[in-house]
C-alpha cells in the first residue's frame, strides 16, 4: 500500500480529497435525511475505485498507460461531484407529498415479532423446497443436514441453483435465491433491533442459516447478508460511536480472515480444500477489480476495439426480471464486455466467464467515457432519494426494515448496478407493499404513514 501510495497520480489525490470533503460533509449533517444513504454510497465508491488502487499490486496497473489512469480518476471525481450536485434536487422530488420527517424510529417488538415470525415462515418453506428438489440426490438426508452445516459434505450443496443462460425453471430459482437472501439478512437485523426473546430466537435463526451462506465461495452474497445488520447497529442503537467503530472493526478483521480463507478453497468449491485451508498469511485479496476494469474500459474505448453500447446494457438489466421462458430473446448482460477481455469460447454463452464493469465502468460502456459518468450520478442520486424517502418513513417498522435492506446491498452495487445485486430489496419492497395492504385496518397493524408523523417543520433539503 505505501507503494503505491508513493507512486499515486495527482488525480488520484484530487479523487480522495473530494471524497473526504464529502464524507465530512455528510458526518457534520447526520440528522439530514439524505445523509446517510449519501454516506453509504461515498463509502461504495471510494472502496472500489480509490481503495482498490491501493490494495492492488503495482504490477495491476502497470499494463495501462498513465493518461488511462487520469482518465480513470478523473471520471470517478466527476461522479462524486456531479452526485452531489444532483442530491437536492432529487432528494427534494422524492419526498414530495410525504408529511414532515420525525426522529422517531420504530423499535414496536410487536412489529418486530411479526417480522422474524414471517422471515421464519419463509425461511421454512425455502427449505421444504430446497429439500424436495434433493430428494433424488443419493443420500438425500446427509445433503440435507449439509443445508445447516455444509462441510458435512464433501462439495457445496446448491439449494437454488440453475444454468448461466436459463431455462423455463431458472427465474423461479433465481427468485428464491434472492428471498433466502433477504429472509437472512433480514435476521441479522432483529438480532441487532430486537429485545429479549426475539432477540435470541433471531441469534438462533443466523445459527441455523448463515452457516449456508459463509461456507459458500460468493462473498458479494456474505455481504448482503452481513450488511443490513450492520447498517442497525450503527444507525438504530444507542451505543457509544467508540464501541460502535472498535466492534465494526472487529468484525471487518473477522471478515478479513474468512474472505482469506474462501478465496483459497473458493476455486475447487470442496468442502475438504477449507478444511486444510490453515496457513493463510501468503493469501492476499489484491484488489476489488473494479478501477482496473475501469482503465480496461477506456483504454478499449480509445483503441477503437469495444464502442458504448449506448443504453443496451442498461436496457439488459433492467428487464432482466423478465423469465426467459417469457421471453426466449431477452437481451443478456455484459457478454460483449467479456468478449472484449478475452474470454469468448464455444459455449452456449458464448464467454468462459463474464465481467463486472464496476458502476461507474457500467456507464461508461453504456454511453461513453462523459455522457456515462453523468448517467451513474443520476442512477445513485436516484437510490439515494429513494432510501431517503423510506428513511423519513421509519416510523413503520416494516419501512425501517426495508431502509436498512437497501443500505446493506447498496455496496455490492459498486460491481455494478444491477437487479442481480437489487432484487433481494425488491422483493422485500414488494412483500412490504403485499404487507401493509393485506393487515386490516382493525387491528393496529396496517400502516398508515401519515399518522406517524409530529406535525413539525421538515429537515431542510442539502444545499
Amino acid at each position: 500500500m505505501l507503494e503505491r501510495l508513493s507512486d499515486a497520480p495527482l488525480s488520484f489525490w484530487l479523487v480522495v480529497t473530494v471524497l473526504i470533503a464529502l464524507v465530512w460533509e455528510g458526518l457534520a449533517k447526520w440528522n439530514e435525511v439524505w445523509a446517510k444513504p449519501a454516506l453509504v454510497v461515498y463509502g461504495t465508491i471510494g472502496v472500489w475505485y480509490p481503495i482498490d488502487y491501493l490494495m492492488s499490486m503495482a504490477k495491476d496497473f502497470r499494463r495501462f498507460s498513465d493518461v488511462t489512469l487520469d482518465i480513470s480518476f478523473l471520471q470517478v471525481t466527476m461522479c462524486l461531484v456531479l452526485l452531489r450536485l444532483l442530491i437536492p434536487p432529487v432528494y427534494v422530488r422524492m419526498i414530495q407529498g410525504l408529511p414532515p420527517d420525525s426522529s422517531r424510529i420504530s423499535l414496536d417488538q410487536h412489529w418486530i415479532a411479526a417480522i422474524l415470525n414471517a422471515a421464519i415462515a419463509f425461511w421454512g418453506v425455502l427449505l421444504v423446497i430446497a429439500c424436495v428438489r434433493l430428494s433424488d440426490y443419493p443420500d438425500p438426508f446427509l445433503r440435507m443436514v449439509s443445508l445447516f452445516w455444509p462441510p458435512a459434505y464433501p462439495v457445496k450443496i446448491p439449494m437454488f441453483g440453475h444454468g448461466g443462460i436459463g431455462n423455463s425453471t431458472s427465474f423461479m430459482w433465481a427468485a428464491l435465491g434472492y428471498i433466502q437472501r433477504l429472509v437472512y439478512a433480514m435476521f441479522g437485523v432483529i438480532a441487532v433491533i430486537g429485545r429479549g426473546r426475539i432477540r435470541y430466537l433471531a441469534i438462533l435463526m443466523i445459527a441455523l442459516s448463515w452457516p449456508y451462506i459463509f461456507f459458500d465461495r460468493m462473498r458479494n452474497v456474505m455481504l448482503s447478508v452481513l450488511m443490513p445488520g450492520m447498517a442497525a447497529f450503527w444507525i438504530c442503537t444507542k451505543l457509544s460511536v467508540p464501541v460502535k467503530i472498535v466492534s465494526s472493526l472487529l468484525v471487518l478483521f473477522a471478515l478479513d480472515y474468512w474472505f482469506k480463507v474462501v478465496i483459497v478453497y473458493r476455486g475447487d468449491y470442496g468442502m475438504s480444500v477449507f478444511a486444510g485451508a490453515n496457513d493463510l498469511r501468503e493469501v492476499k485479496h489484491h484488489g476489488l477489480d473494479m478501477l482496473k476494469e475501469l482503465c480496461y474500459i477506456n483504454t478499449f474505448i480509445a483503441d477503437g476495439s469495444y464502442t458504448p453500447n449506448w443504453g443496451k446494457r442498461y436496457f439488459a438489466e433492467a428487464v432482466n426480471f423478465v423469465p426467459r421462458a417469457v421471453w426466449p430473446g431477452k437481451p443478456t448482460i455484459g457478454l460483449d464486455y467479456a468478449i472484449a477481455r478475452g474470454f469468448s469460447n464455444r459455449s452456449e454463452m458464448g464467454v468462459s466467464v463474464t465481467v463486472a464493469t464496476g458502476l461507474i465502468g457500467q456507464g461508461v460502456v453504456n454511453f461513453g467515457r462523459v455522457f456515462g459518468v453523468v448517467a451513474v450520478a443520476i442512477l445513485l442520486s436516484l437510490w439515494i432519494g429513494f432510501l431517503s424517502r423510506l428513511w423519513i418513513q421509519r416510523r413503520s417498522a416494516a419501512r425501517l426494515f426495508l431502509f436498512l435492506i437497501g443500505l446493506g446491498v447498496t455496496f455490492n452495487s459498486g460491481r455494478d448496478i444491477s437487479f442481480l445485486i437489487l432484487f433481494p430489496f425488491v422483493f422485500g419492497y414488494l412483500f412490504v407493499r403485499i404487507w401493509e395492504w393485506y393487515q386490516p385496518a382493525r387491528t393496529g397493524m396496517k400502516p398508515n404513514l401519515s399518522s406517524y408523523y409530529s406535525p413539525r417543520k421538515a429537515d431542510h433539503p442539502p444545499s
